[in-house]
């Protein structure tokens, strides 16, 4: 209910954004509002049980970010993809995830998020010399970091221990 209150309450903010003033990168804010919407709401409703309905709203948070006019730094900084995948995998959609990942790797070769999350993909496919392979590069893409991430997104679970 809490999150169903805030998602009313983003929808409420976004009718007061004025139309052509503000902007995220080189695009009027109210053109990202929607994908932003479609990740909020996919997230809420998969974690209140209806998972089918989040993961449809998550692949519609995609095919709108796949539609973005390219900009650094991007209009939208949280990839759906990494909440969709991360989503597929906990529903053991491990398949699924693994060419949403791939896809988003055809992008943004060497994204971390992006390689935490084939992994796992590829860990629940049961694809353990592949999935090496891809912890191997997640990790370099990770060297830096002072903690590791639990999954694609901090929505999902991991497959196995990230340690």
């Amino acid at each position: 209910a809490e999150a169903r209150e805030e998602l009313a309450g983003f929808d409420a903010a976004v009718k007061r954004i004025p139309e052509g003033e503000w902007w995220l990168g080189n695009q009027p804010a109210v053109e990202i509002m929607p994908l932003a919407r479609l990740v909020l709401e996919g997230e809420i409703e998969f974690k209140a049980g209806n998972r089918d309905r989040g993961l449809e709203l998550l692949a519609q948070a995609v095919a709108i970010e796949e539609r973005l006019v390219y900009a650094e730094p991007a209009p939208w900084m949280m990839p759906a993809r990494h909440a969709y995948g991360a989503l597929l995998i906990v529903d053991g959609r491990y398949q699924d995830a693994e060419r949403v990942y791939l896809r988003d790797l055809e992008i943004f070769p060497a994204n971390g998020w992006a390689l935490l999350g084939l992994r796992d993909a590829l860990r629940g496919q049961g694809r353990t010399d592949e999935s090496i392979r891809i912890d191997e590069a997640f990790r370099k893409a990770w060297a830096s970091a002072d903690v590791l991430p639990p999954a694609s997104c901090y929505c999902g679970t991991p497959v196995a221990s990230a340690d």
